[in-house]
């Protein structure tokens, strides 16, 4: 009497698997004398026991190893066994970004508000298609990506949400304005005044010159994202304050120190730049680093023949 063959043909290891998947599992047995023998398949896993009978069969395993083990019995009382190693990861949380609109976001008043995110699962893949936005005032705005939203003139949160099949959503916001862009007392927008210091008749600008301090209670203060360019000059030039990849286009204006004017000061300062004597600012650097003969993101010896020739012209 031969023992009966036995193969197992799903799952196949060394595989890796999700706790929230069903995972099919597929054996082929027979025996010369019993023929067919699937139904009297048993099977056990290291970790969870006996997980089932027959083949095939469909059933979630416990997150860790498992050693697959499969065995059947002929009816002369003959067994064989085979198994497979698998690793069941427990699940994760998806992963989700806003990448439009960005955080304090002025959107004229009329304007539709462009909804874009990214969001993967390691169990999914990448699904955007289902993140699903929201306005704390407005309610829901629709699902997927690029989308178009007409939202009345008003600050709103935005929420971006993806839910995960096996476990809690997953949400990000961002607060955004909708209107106009009136300012009451200087060249920023009242609502980035009130959003960062609370006050848009009294405020007191971050300057790296004449003003270095600020208002004490403003994060626009010296360089929140530490790209080399004061806040407000980002806000001013619009680009953003807290990306340290979102930088403004300075005018090579020869105006190092910043106060509207290209003079003696300003060449005092290249002087002193290129002995070493002073630290600038990237900002600094870009009004001074000249076009001609070479745009290379620092102050040399042409550059200050330029600023100086600026300030003689100008005086």
């Amino acid at each position: 009497m031969t023992p009966p063959e036995l193969l197992i043909l799903a799952p196949l290891g060394p595989e890796i698997l999700y706790e929230t998947s069903t995972i099919t599992i597929i054996a082929d047995a027979s025996d010369v004398e019993d023929g067919n023998l699937d139904s009297r398949v048993q099977w056990t896993s290291s970790l969870d026991g006996f997980i089932g009978a027959s083949s095939p069969f469909s059933r979630s395993l416990s997150p860790r190893a498992h050693l697959i083990t499969a065995t059947v019995t002929d009816s002369h009382g003959n067994s064989t066994l085979a198994s497979v190693t698998i690793q069941v990861l427990p699940n994760s949380l998806p992963t989700l970004s806003i990448l439009t609109p960005l955080e304090g976001a002025v959107i004229n008043s009329g304007g539709l508000a462009i909804l874009d995110a990214d969001a993967i699962d390691a169990e999914e893949g990448e699904f955007s298609w289902k993140v699903q936005w929201s306005s704390n005032l407005d309610g829901p705005l629709g699902s997927g990506v690029y989308i178009q939203a007409q939202l009345g003139q008003a600050p709103h949160l935005i929420t971006a949400t993806v839910p995960d099949d096996a476990g809690p959503s997953m949400a990000h916001s961002v607060n955004i304005v909708i209107g106009s862009f009136q300012d009451s007392d200087d060249s920023l927008s009242d609502y980035q005044e009130t959003r960062f210091d609370g006050n848009c008749n009294d405020y007191d600008p971050y300057h790296p010159v004449s003003n270095p301090d600020g208002t004490a209670t403003d994060i626009l203060t010296a360089d929140s994202d530490q790209d080399g360019y004061s806040d407000v000059t980002e806000i001013k030039m619009s680009s953003d304050p807290l990306n340290a990849a979102s930088t403004p286009s300075i005018l090579a204006d020869g105006d190092i120190n910043l106060d509207g004017q290209t003079n003696a000061a300003d060449v005092l300062l290249a002087q002193r730049n290129l002995f070493g004597l002073n630290n600038l600012s990237r900002e600094q650097i870009d009004h001074g680093d000249r076009p001609l003969p070479a745009d290379d993101g620092a102050l040399g010896t042409a550059d200050l023949a330029l600023i100086t020739q600026v300030a003689l012209n100008a005086g």
